[in-house]
């Protein structure tokens, strides 16, 4: 749930960031609001400036650029601050068309502008500048294009596999708000010759609303338990206290 002078950020090597965008790409969040001029994520630029990806002056879902230039570069017709939960996908492919989709809808279609994704290094939930009214969740970074919504209509019910080939990053939000996790594993490599080791990577949204990385979420409460499916015949249950984090695989 958003709220007031309330960001949650995403703390990871910059550089991965901003290798994310260099390929084509697709962000996936559903969302719901009364708000108008949301935040729902930004994505701050290493020098200044940043794009958000949230709502208008109208209720309608919005893609601009902040900062470097005010300008609008994308918008959906259809009025989103309803209270109801809507499904939202900004996607740009390998030929520079960048696509807004709603509701699985066919979406609105603009050409990249020039540079626009060149150093983005962070990504930030909401704005600590206004008021968030706001609640996300199921954010999913895929490094995938969408064209049409036929290619993900029929998965935008159901909870995003950590285990999907093309999933760059992937946030679950539990009912009380607090915690949001990824079991995405992260390669990891030395040396430029090394062939890497794949590590799960964490993610926990402290008391302050910071997302933080983390190998061993100690301060999570309550509770949280995941299973993840990692073959035909193992499985393996995470679980996570204030005390431990807790591996078993069968």
């Amino acid at each position: 749930e958003g709220k007031k002078d309330t960001v949650a950020i995403l703390h990871t090597k910059p550089e991965i960031v901003e290798d994310y965008f260099r390929h084509p790409f697709s962000i996936e969040f559903w969302f719901r609001t009364t708000g108008i001029q949301q935040s729902f994520l930004r994505l701050g630029y290493s020098d200044s400036g940043e794009l958000r990806l949230g709502t208008g002056l109208l209720g309608q879902s919005l893609f601009a650029i902040i900062g470097r230039e005010n300008k609008e570069i994308e918008s959906s017709r259809a009025i989103v601050n309803d209270g109801l939960w809507h499904n939202l996908v900004l996607s740009r492919d390998s030929v520079g068309k960048l696509r807004l989709f709603v509701d699985a809808s066919s979406p609105s279609v603009v050409d990249v502008p020039k540079g626009l994704f060149e150093n983005v290094v962070s990504l930030e939930i909401g704005n600590p500048a206004s008021e968030n009214d706001f609640s996300i969740d199921e954010l999913c970074l895929l490094r995938t294009a969408y064209r049409e919504p036929q290619e993900f209509e029929k998965t935008i019910t159901t909870a995003a596999r950590d285990t999907s080939h093309d999933v760059f990053a992937l946030f679950h939000f539990d009912e009380f708000g607090s915690t949001a996790r990824s079991s995405v594993p992260l390669l990891t490599k030395s040396s430029p010759e090394d062939k890497g080791e794949f590590v799960p990577v964490f993610f926990v949204l402290d008391n302050e609303a910071r997302l933080m990385e983390t190998s061993s979420p100690v301060q999570l409460d309550p509770v949280m338990l995941s299973v993840d499916l990692l073959s035909p015949t193992r499985v393996g249950i995470n679980w996570k206290t204030t005390s431990e984090l807790g591996i078993k695989q069968f």
